[in-house]
């Protein structure tokens, strides 16, 4: 029986082909869609256009398989080599690989949307220009991701390490970075508006100039990290640790730093206006030249604060204290709470790491 038959006889049976022995099949082209594929070798396949919607693939051997330009609607690939397959260019709602390797798989400029990863290995794979939306990648391993270029629309990207991938030119609109690693990133330019770090280790990140509008940032670890120029209004840096960073410059209207702990920080020249710091930790800022005017600082504690330039007109500093702080020449028009005894408190208060 050809290949032809044993296709046409699965379907009338809807039965699975079972351990296929088609090592570098020539079908490209061919209508697989609705069909499964059990335990079958399928390596170094030429699938190119090939319609898969609906097709199961479990336990196979698809390493090096050409998948350019197929029709993946609702495709399944379960505990599956798919290392070294190229999917370039296909498009998918609905697929999902699951307990998958894929380790150098290239995916560029394909059009996914509703597609999960779950359990895979995704080392080295390469999504150079991909637009993906509403897609998940969960408990895989991904060193070495390419997503240069790539277009992230409302995916959840959960507990990869990005420390080490290529971000140059990504493009992520409201994306949920779980638990992500990004120690050392260039993110410079990137545009992340309403993206998800909870959590995230940012440590020695470059941010500066990109733009974080309205993005969640509670509980980050940004030590060292760098955001000078970044266009970040409303973000929220609720409970984060802020060491060592740069904000000179930024524009963070309406960002809330309500129980930051920040240490050696700068906003050389911020924009912080109707900022909310309630319960902030400060030691060793400079505020030189920020703009804080409608911000809300109560219950901020500051130890040498710079503020020396900064305004504060119309701001609300009620039960804010500082230690050896300058605030000369700053501008404090109908501002509140701004008893000039508690901006000068002599004693020390708590440190970060104290705190």
């Amino acid at each position: 029986m050809n290949v032809h038959d044993e296709i046409a006889r699965a379907r009338r049976l809807a039965r699975p082909l079972q351990r296929w022995q088609q090592r570098g099949w020539q079908a490209a082209g061919l209508a697989l869609d609705d069909l499964a594929f059990h335990q079958g070798d399928f390596a170094g396949a030429d699938l190119r256009g090939a319609a898969l919607g609906h097709s199961r693939w479990i336990e196979c051997d698809l390493r090096g398989a050409d998948l350019r330009g197929a029709g993946l609607d609702a495709a399944s690939f379960v505990r599956c080599r798919l290392d070294g397959a190229r999917f370039d260019g296909a498009s998918a709602r609905n697929a999902g690989w699951v307990d998958s390797t894929l380790a150098g798989s290239s995916w560029q400029d394909v059009a996914l949307t509703l597609c999960a990863w779950m359990k895979c290995r995704l080392d080295d794979a390469d999504f150079a220009g991909a637009r993906l939306e509403r897609c998940a990648f969960g408990a895989s391993e991904a060193a070495r991701l390419d997503l240069a270029g790539a277009r992230l629309g409302q995916c959840v990207l959960n507990g990869l390490d990005l420390a080490a991938a290529r971000l140059d030119g990504l493009a992520a609109d409201t994306v949920m970075f779980i638990g992500c690693g990004l120690r050392d990133q260039d993110l410079a330019g990137l545009q992340l508006p309403r993206c998800n770090f909870d959590g995230v280790d940012f440590g020695a990140a470059d941010l500066r100039g990109a733009e974080l509008s309205s993005a969640n940032l509670h509980g980050a670890r940004l030590a060292g990290a760098r955001l000078d120029g970044a266009n970040a209004p409303h973000v929220l840096f609720l409970d984060a640790r802020l060491e060592g960073c740069r904000f000179d410059g930024a524009m963070l209207e309406g960002a809330l730093f309500v129980r930051a702990r920040l240490a050696d920080c700068g906003f050389r020249d911020a924009r912080l206006r109707l900022s909310v710091w309630e319960r902030a930790q400060l030691v060793g800022v400079d505020w030189r030249g920020a703009d804080f005017e409608y911000a809300r600082l109560e219950h901020l504690r500051g130890e040498r604060v710079d503020a020396r330039g900064a305004g504060f007109d119309h701001a609300s500093l009620h039960g804010a204290e500082f230690a050896d702080s300058d605030f000369a020449d700053a501008r404090l028009r109908r501002a509140r709470g701004t008893d000039p005894e508690l901006l000068a408190i002599q004693q020390p208060l708590l440190s970060l790491e104290s705190a």
